[in-house]
């Protein structure tokens, strides 16, 4: 199948792509991220698109030694490569901050270590990007989405293989295409992000810790003028919960707990992110559903 690059899309290349890829511990899932990251990016020249990637990896503290050979072995294979081994945890919104912080390219790719990227997914929601100037946050379509289940989509057979993972990603894009769809809610285990929002607003909120930090970056890019949207024709495999998942599987502490403890950090977010917001808002956040929450923000953008 040959996917015609708009003619708006060519004009704007080369696309200079900062990658930015955080881990903290897991391994497995780690270097399956890197393996499928530098096939991609390998696969880019059969649809057309001329992308000139740098790479930024940080390692969020790993008590796992093998992250910081993997991320290692990476920088020495791809030189330009920068690397950050942090020495207390930052959590999500800490790397996100320091990835946006870092990256030189015109448009950021933030990939979770528990996703498989394929070359649909990038040039997807790059083509997306790129097509709109409003478009500031682009995300994709995957087998696991928070917050989305109309983005969540399960391919029938089971995929053993990275290209059998990548075949199914084409029939997605053959699909749909270069549609996309406006949200409300940024959630960011992966998207494409525009230098032209970071310019407009700045980095992260770092208070937030864990939880909402892409929450609250997304109001702010709303705010000021730009969309987040969805290119519903990139699909990539999400694990989901690798971290969690890994320090169940390591330390012996049951997914009951460690699920236990994950409400109480996003409560903790929550409270801030009410704070700074809209303290009308509930003070639970167990008691605010989606819906809820869907329309707090539409609120809070359109003021």
């Amino acid at each position: 199948m040959v996917f015609l690059i708009p003619d708006i899309v060519k004009a704007q290349q080369p696309i200079t792509l900062s990658v930015v890829v955080p881990a903290c511990n897991n391994p497995l899932f780690t270097e399956q991220c890197l393996n499928a990251l530098v096939d991609t990016m390998a696969l880019l020249e059969h649809y057309d698109l001329w992308v000139e990637p740098e790479y930024l990896l940080i390692d969020d503290h790993s008590q796992d030694v093998a992250i910081q050979r993997l991320f290692t072995d990476f920088q020495q294979a791809y030189p330009g490569t920068r690397y950050w081994d942090l020495q207390h945890k930052h959590h999500y919104t800490g790397v996100l901050a320091l990835g946006l912080d870092e990256a030189r390219g015109d448009r950021i790719l933030f990939l979770s270590n528990d996703m498989i990227l394929t070359p649909t997914f990038l040039v997807s929601t790059l083509v997306v990007s790129l097509l709109d100037p409003q478009h500031g946050i682009v995300r994709g379509k995957s087998n696991h989405c928070d917050c989305f289940p109309q983005y969540e989509l399960l391919p029938v057979q089971d995929l053993t293989t990275y290209w059998d993972i990548c075949e199914f990603a084409e029939q997605v894009l053959e699909q749909f295409g270069w549609a996309s769809a406006e949200d409300d809610i940024l959630t960011g285990d992966c998207f494409i992000l525009s230098r032209a929002v970071i310019d407009a607003i700045g980095s992260v909120d770092r208070q937030y810790f864990s939880y909402f930090g892409d929450i609250d970056y997304g109001l702010r890019a709303q705010r000021a003028g730009f969309k987040l949207v969805c290119a519903l024709g990139a699909w990539l495999w999400h694990w989901g919960a690798g971290h969690m998942m890994h320090e169940a599987s390591t330390s012996g502490t049951e997914m009951l707990e460690l699920r236990q403890r994950r409400s109480q950090e996003i409560q903790s977010a929550y409270t801030k992110f009410r704070q700074k917001w809209q303290p009308s808002m509930p003070e639970d956040y167990i008691s605010i559903n989606n819906s809820l929450l869907f329309e707090y923000l539409r609120q809070l953008r359109n003021g």
